[in-house]
């Protein structure tokens, strides 16, 4: 993968499938075979969204990419229920991760979708290159999982 066009995003740059095991649990699973930037690769992400208590949500970031594959320090974008204001939303996340919060405030590589939420990792502090596990907590008055399973006015996860 290129070190500069591999960026994550849900469906506007990988193939995404949506996968829901129950109300307390959203799941996206990252397909990067079907990039919409830089070249194919053969390892996979998963976003998986769990509700620890109405107001308090976990986000496990897992990564199974291969080779030379990796997300840049732009990371990973998200949409939000929208009647919960991003900027309510705040995180507990490793050393290297930043979140970025506001109302259809990011655009991943600068062209598709309207995010609310923008992981990031100033310098590529963490390229979640082969196998990698991290885990968010997330809090906001009514948080749950399924807030996360919102879609942009383009239909952007």
């Amino acid at each position: 993968m290129n070190i500069k066009s591999f960026l994550l995003a849900s469906s506007v740059f990988f193939s995404a499938s949506f996968a829901q095991a129950n109300s307390s649990i959203v799941t996206f699973n990252y397909d990067v075979s079907q990039p919409f930037s830089g070249s194919s690769g053969v390892g996979n992400i998963q976003s998986i969204f769990t509700t620890v208590s109405p107001g308090i949500v976990t986000l496990d970031i897992i990564s199974n990419l291969t080779g030379n594959e990796f997300v840049l320090g732009d990371g990973f974008y998200f949409n939000l229920n929208p009647i919960i204001n991003p900027n309510s939303v705040s995180a507990v996340v490793s050393d290297s991760a930043v979140l970025n919060t506001g109302i259809n405030a990011f655009k991943a590589d600068g062209v598709g979708g309207h995010f609310d939420l923008n992981f990031t990792y100033p310098g590529n502090a963490h390229e979640f290159n082969g196998v990698s596990h991290e885990t968010y907590t997330l809090t906001a008055p009514t948080l749950t999982a399924q807030d996360f399973a919102f879609s942009d006015e383009a239909g952007y996860y």
